[in-house]
């Protein structure tokens, strides 16, 4: 039976969401996708670009919120758009509650000018969907009008996207992701640590000038050769680096999907996926001793890694899939006293 409800969804990448719009199509009267353009194919933006897209976003946004304008409930909102959407709903007066998805801000959401920003055109009718405790706790403290909610970020078994990419054991210690990334306490333990290091990053990460010879880098790659790379590993590494909301989530659910042990840096925007010393092993953040100890630990202990990978393994698959994900979504979205 469908709920008469109608939604409109704004998409950067829809294949990021094809689970979540069948399931919105199948349970609501009316769902409609909207996709944007891609203006630049890199994954990883500089300002400049990133500025340029939400202009652009901000014109292509009037047109398309025009046509459905009354006829959504609510609307959807992703990725680069989200600031320009807030500001056309807000100004120009369109109808409906708003529900937010995947609005990283990083670091940037410290920035006292952004803040005020967002304190001018967060409204009661703004649904917000935040990855980590951290978040939840900053957003529902600085902007009490919003209606936040706490749902850990969903993703499938990376074999689903990459048909034949199958999880081996080569011997080495893999750590790779651009966003909030400690390259060099990762470094100065692997130049002390007798094992192989494979690190992907982008050309906007800095690493140290001198790189240990046992450590291999690898810049710029497709997502299916990052993912070979990691499905090749013995164990790894998600050295975040501050505590800055959503970072590390993509890193840390594919390397559970490959039935990895993981040592994870303690920080908010990943810890719920784990639990300490039984699915994965933390370490403390920028803490060189307690990282070499843990990876030292977990190298030497064989039937330990595998506990703790099958473990990890077990708990994704029961709460971490991106239907847990897309389910919790709809429920919002049908709450009729929200």
């Amino acid at each position: 039976m469908r709920e008469n409800v109608g939604v409109t969804i704004f998409l950067d990448h829809p294949d990021y969401y094809q689970d979540l719009c069948l399931l919105l199509q199948t349970r609501l009267l009316f769902s409609r996708e909207v996709i944007f353009p891609i203006l630049f194919r890199q994954s990883i933006l500089s300002k400049g670009k990133i500025i340029v897209k939400m202009i652009f976003n901000f014109f292509f946004l009037i047109v398309h919120l025009s046509r459905v304008d009354g006829r959504s409930d609510f609307y959807i909102c992703t990725g680069y758009h989200t600031i320009p959407f807030l500001m056309i709903h807000r100004f120009l007066k369109f109808k409906g509650k708003i529900l937010i998805l995947n609005f990283y801000l990083h670091a940037a959401g410290e920035n006292q000018l952004l803040r005020k920003m967002l304190t001018l055109i967060f409204r009661d009718d703004i649904h917000i969907i935040l990855q980590s405790r951290y978040e939840f706790e900053q957003y529902r403290k600085s902007y009490p009008l919003i209606h936040p909610y706490f749902i850990p970020y969903g993703q499938d078994e990376i074999q689903k996207t990459y048909q034949g990419l199958l999880s081996e054991d080569r011997g080495y210690i893999f750590s790779g992701g651009y966003t909030n990334r400690d390259y060099e306490t990762l470094m100065k333990a692997a130049e002390v640590l007798p094992y192989r290091f494979v690190v992907v990053c982008s050309r906007l990460n800095r690493l140290p000038d001198r790189i240990p010879q046992n450590v291999t880098v690898h810049r710029e790659v497709t997502d299916e050769e990052f993912h070979s790379l990691m499905a090749k590993s013995r164990l790894i590494v998600l050295n975040l680096k501050d505590q800055v909301g959503s970072s590390g989530q993509m890193v840390a659910l594919a390397g559970l999907s490959f039935r990895k042990p993981i040592i994870y840096a303690q920080n908010e925007a990943i810890s719920h996926y784990f639990q300490d010393g039984k699915s994965g092993l933390s370490y403390l953040m920028r803490d060189l001793d307690d990282l070499k100890n843990k990876i030292e630990y977990l190298m030497k202990n064989d039937k330990i890694r595998g506990e703790i990978a099958e473990k990890g393994y077990q708990l994704y698959k029961n709460n971490f899939l991106e239907i847990h994900n897309n389910v919790q979504i709809l429920r919002i979205i049908l709450e009729p006293c929200v």
